[in-house]
């Protein structure tokens, strides 16, 4: 099923890169970070009457209206932390916002092939035994086990059937966790047409990928398997198109993002090392779409860690973010925005001792985001003045603070707080997701 078409208008949270044959941006080693990073600034509280100024009162479940102007935006990404109740409304109100504003449709997501392909299948239809399967075998895997997460997408789509067709809100999968054998071959059988012969050209991989007793156990064995399918694509692409038709973008898609998904599961690195490898495949899944859709915009969702624009050092880790990566690409593929959540006084499932699918309590997650606390005290200041639980700030206004010192930012690597991320998103005082009871 297609789900996607070339004249789709998607808003994308990561800005995309050139081929990734064309050479990516050139990133300084982790000892020369270490020699560069800094020590945020205090934010005076004389900063406190441009941060009234220049934001704008979040009610979660309404329809917001947002007077800042992103329209320039090639991407918009969204971080968030997964396990804090508002977070998903106000996410879902921000994407209804710019599908209403900008007619972004497509969103990038922390999600694997099969899920998506079953979850947009769902958002076109509301038979909810497409995504059944996420509810009761994820239940145990955080963020795909929380009650609101299921929620997020019955409510996506209430939104979607008030649209036209061609205005309703799909979801396109960048991250390298998730599925990468049986289910990924099912997704791509699904993409090929009945009762029709595929040309000689390739009709022996293609017999291969329909074979169902193949017996296949390992990462090597679907990478292989992908690998042959991509250099048929390459070699015989007019063939490929011919056969496929309007399925044949997202059958390339899908294959390209298994072998990146082999490759990062594939790996024994782990910690930083591990997500700089999921970050770079992530952006270079964002390269496809963005060739793939040329004229396109997106919006995104990911965890906060991976929404910087400009490299800092998060606890113990030293990650270059995928926005990161195509912010610095050699070529020009519009702006990117990244909005950054601050959590004040906040609730957060935590799985203290590992058990999946048991929270072992319940914490308020004030030091687990990357601002000091100094700074997140200025941004509360200013929405308890208001009156107000959450709050959208511009930190790109006239005048800003922000695009002349390195505030917010703990252990930046120079620049100023707007080479980071543009907009604050302040949750306060919200309750924590659930987990599922089945």
């Amino acid at each position: 099923m297609k789900f996607i078409r070339r004249s789709l208008l998607c808003l994308l949270v990561a800005l995309t890169g050139c081929a990734l044959s064309e050479g990516g941006p050139v990133f300084a080693s982790a000892d020369e970070l270490a020699d560069n990073v800094s020590k945020v600034k205090e934010l005076p509280e004389s900063a406190i009457p441009y941060l009234e100024k220049n934001s704008v009162v979040l009610e979660a479940g309404t329809d917001l209206s947002i007077p800042f102007d992103m329209s320039d935006a090639r991407v918009i990404v969204i971080g968030e932390a997964h396990s804090v109740k508002d977070s998903f409304d106000l996410k879902l109100d921000l994407f209804k916002h710019f599908n209403r504003t900008y007619g972004i449709r497509c969103v990038l997501v922390e999600l694997d092939v099969k899920g998506v392909y079953d979850i947009n299948r769902y958002l076109q239809s509301g038979d909810e035994s497409f995504i059944e399967y996420y509810r009761t075998h994820w239940r145990d895997q955080g963020y795909f086990g929380l009650r609101e997460h299921y929620t997020f997408m019955q409510n996506l789509y209430k939104y979607n059937m008030t649209l036209d067709q061609e205005r309703r809100i799909v979801l396109l999968p960048i991250d390298s966790t998730g599925t990468w054998g049986d289910d990924v071959v099912e997704i791509l059988r699904l993409y090929l047409p009945e009762n029709k012969d595929a040309p000689e050209t390739i009709s022996d991989v293609i017999g291969e990928l329909k074979k169902t007793d193949v017996p296949r156990y390992s990462i090597a064995d679907f990478s292989d398997l992908y690998s042959r399918i991509e250099e048929s694509t390459s070699l015989y692409t007019a063939d490929f198109k011919d056969y496929l038709g309007e399925n044949y973008d997202m059958f390339w898609y899908t294959v390209r993002k298994a072998i990146r998904t082999c490759r990062v599961q594939g790996n024994s690195a782990e910690g930083d090392r591990r997500t700089n490898l999921r970050d770079k495949a992530a952006y270079e899944s964002v390269c496809d779409l963005m060739q793939i859709y040329p004229d396109e915009k997106f919006m995104s969702q990911y965890g906060s860690a991976h929404i910087f624009q400009k490299r800092c050092d998060i606890g113990d880790t030293r990650v270059t973010s995928w926005p990161e990566r195509l912010k610095n690409d050699k070529k020009d593929r519009g702006g990117i925005i990244s909005i950054y959540p601050i959590y004040c006084e906040c609730e957060s499932v935590i799985d203290e001792e590992d058990k999946p699918g048991v929270p072992d309590y319940i914490m308020d997650i004030f030091e687990t985001t990357n601002e000091d606390p100094r700074i997140k005290q200025r941004f509360e200041q200013a929405a308890v003045k208001i009156g107000a639980r959450h709050m959208l700030f511009s930190l790109v206004g006239g005048n800003s603070p922000f695009t002349k010192e390195c505030y917010v930012v703990k252990n930046a690597t120079g620049g100023v707080t707007t080479d980071y991320f543009q907009y604050v998103l302040l949750i306060r005082k919200s309750a924590a997701a659930q987990w599922w009871e089945l």
